[in-house]
């Protein structure tokens, strides 16, 4: 079956060059080059981490945490601070706190003052008995990874004790704030993690509030309405007043991350990474994912610069054999930079064939005359009852496509 696929997309293609290249009637196309064209440089992990759990941006370089294995298939969890090269400077730090074997570090975020706040789970299990408790708690640590203080979370929200609770989506804000989820309820908190402003779902009309984004002057609460659409409101740092709500309708479910420039938010797209304006709700593509030469990317956590260039952790599966983890860098492709090719356009529907994908991403990696171009007429579908754009809407756009000439070089 590979074999047949690969054989099919070589045909033709090779037909369609074939077609270029004889037609004596008829003058050549252009040669073009691509929108949202991306550079792509991994860098391998400090050596002995093998998993990135946080990386932030310092004034000096990143700060990464994550896993070190060891022989026996344990690992541990330590921090280490790389230069803006990504090299690696200097020794592991442990964190600053005591954790057994059934203590588990969860969010960890960066302060504008380098210090750093984090959840921690404490589990306790009595074999003999069945008895199963599990604590929570809030954690301020020191620009050494040292223990400043902790707070139980039952002690945090003011409520008993006996009681189960857990935060999670913990995010750091400006002017020593930080922001975090629990129980379907949104939190503020200075910096001695003292709540100072709480809303819940149904404070803001909202069916699940799903994440919490750091945006400038603020935070973004995304969530699902009662009927089950994308809103969002923010609520702003200074006043901890909440606005007017967002339609988030056309940017999905996420991620979401912090913007720079002119946008509110980043978010990962069917096609690529996007940035959105709420006032407005102006969507752009900013990298396209086969512009770019990138395929099986899921970019995890995304920083951000103010020339849209991004630093993400993704997996490399170059390898056969084994993925790895890598942290990424993608940088805009200069227009000067971009080497003009011939484009051949590939319409379609719908493609649910990972090798047709795969015989498409190297043909555009490895031929420097010619490029294929994907044209999906159901991109932009949400499938919900009442979508803008359905895929009736889209065979449509394809039939007319076709009757007016401006036809797909190929079809699937």
């Amino acid at each position: 079956m590979k074999k047949a696929v690969r054989l099919t997309v070589v045909l033709l293609v090779f037909a369609i060059i074939i077609n270029l290249v004889s037609c004596k009637s008829q003058e050549m196309p252009e040669r073009q080059t691509l929108e949202n064209v991306y550079k792509v440089e991994s860098f391998s992990l400090p050596e002995g981490m093998e998993y990135v759990n946080s990386l932030f941006k310092t004034d000096d370089g990143y700060i990464v945490y994550g896993q070190l294995y060891d022989e026996e298939g344990g690992y541990t969890n330590k921090f280490a601070r790389l230069d803006n090269n990504l090299s690696m400077v200097g020794d592991y730090f442990d964190v600053g706190i005591e954790l057994d074997e059934n203590s588990f570090i969860g969010d960890i975020q960066l302060a504008e003052d380098g210090s750093c706040y984090t959840t921690v789970s404490s589990n306790y299990y009595d074999e003999e008995s069945g008895y199963f408790e599990s604590n929570y708690y809030l954690a301020h640590l020191d620009r050494d990874f040292n223990l400043i203080n902790q707070i139980s979370v039952t002690e945090l929200l003011d409520i008993d004790s006996s009681q189960y609770a857990y935060v999670y989506n913990l995010i750091a804000l400006d002017n020593s704030k930080i922001a975090f989820l629990g129980e379907n309820t949104v939190y503020v908190a200075d910096g001695d993690m003292n709540v100072i402003f709480k809303k819940t779902s149904q404070d803001i009309n909202a069916e699940y509030i799903s994440s919490i984004t750091k945006i400038a002057g603020g935070v973004l609460v995304t969530y699902s309405d009662k009927e089950y659409k994308m809103k969002a409101v923010k609520i702003d740092i200074e006043t901890l007043s909440v606005s007017e709500e967002y339609d988030l309708s056309s940017v999905g479910y996420g991620p979401y991350f912090t913007a720079s420039g002119e946008y509110d938010i980043y978010y990962v797209g069917e096609t690529g990474i996007c940035g959105y304006k709420l006032e407005g709700g102006e969507n752009t593509e900013l990298l396209n994912y086969m512009n770019s030469d990138l395929m099986d990317f899921y970019p995890g956590v995304l920083i951000a610069t103010e020339d849209h260039s991004f630093l993400c952790t993704s997996w490399d599966n170059s390898d056969p054999s084994m993925s790895r983890m890598v942290i990424t860098k993608l940088s805009p492709v200069p227009d000067e930079e971009k080497q003009p090719k011939y484009i051949i356009t590939l319409g379609t529907l719908y493609i649910s064939n990972y090798n047709l994908y795969r015989q498409i991403y190297n043909f555009n990696r490895t031929n420097d005359k010619y490029r294929i171009v994907l044209k999906n007429y159901t991109e932009g579908i949400d499938y919900s009852e009442d979508s803008e754009y359905t895929y009736e809407d889209a065979v449509t756009k394809l039939n007319s496509d076709i009757a007016t000439g401006n036809i797909p070089d190929i079809i699937i």
